[in-house]
């Protein structure tokens, strides 16, 4: 989110990618994934199913900004699940020059006097521990619940995952649904979700508090038949 305000045209540099250590222009940027996620030893092991996406149309964004800027993704398991997701990293790739390494990066130092970054890897598919040297690097985080979101979840009485994200009372079945009746979920406080996904599932749970909303209406309307007003 820090890059991306960065190199918005609304932002504080206007838009221009400059580096924080020196103000340079950063002309080899090295995205990497899973940072905190997919981790055994870390709280979070599960993948957060935006960020291949993510980093793919950001190195795009920099590379409209300078062609001659290199962009390398960093990544476990490329998650191109929606539709026309493949094709998407495909044409970064064809048309961008955008780079997918297969790697587990475990540490990034600097160099004191370039101020440039050395991204120390783990090579998942030639093998062996290799390092490479860049301008920039942006990390794509775990995405996380909020802080406070189990007050929340406690004040109104539903359940939460092992992860603090709501949990519907059926994923397939009643994925809007939660344990008390009337309290709907939809977006990313059900796991992480993408914008699409996002609204198509608030569309969703409009919908069943609609339907809910008429439900009651109906029976109100019912009871007051029945006792002859």
């Amino acid at each position: 989110m820090e890059y991306e305000r960065l190199i918005n045209a609304s932002g504080l540099t206007g838009g221009h990618l400059h580096r924080r250590s020196d103000d340079a222009r950063p002309k080899r940027i090295a995205y990497i994934q899973c940072v905190g996620a997919r981790d055994v030893r870390s709280s979070h092991p599960y993948c957060c199913s935006v960020c291949c996406m993510y980093a793919t149309k950001d190195a795009m964004l920099a590379y409209m900004h300078h062609d001659d800027t290199e962009n390398i993704i960093f990544y476990t398991d490329l998650k191109a699940f929606g539709r026309g997701f493949d094709e998407y990293i495909k044409r970064g790739a064809a048309e961008y020059g955008i780079t997918y390494l297969r790697a587990r990066p475990g540490e990034v130092t600097e160099d004191p006097e370039t101020k440039n970054l050395y991204v120390w890897y783990d090579d998942t598919e030639s093998g062996g521990v290799k390092s490479m040297e860049v301008d920039m690097v942006v990390l794509s985080t775990a995405f996380v619940p909020p802080p406070g979101i189990r007050n929340l979840a406690e004040t109104l009485g539903v359940h939460m995952d092992d992860y603090e994200f709501f949990k519907a009372s059926d994923d397939l079945l009643a994925p809007m649904d939660t344990s008390v009746p009337g309290i709907y979920i939809a977006g990313a406080c059900t796991r992480p979700m993408d914008v699409t996904d996002a609204v198509t599932q608030g569309g969703g749970a409009a919908d069943r508090a609609a339907q809910a909303v008429k439900e009651f209406t109906g029976k109100k309307t019912s009871a007051k038949a029945g006792s002859g007003r």
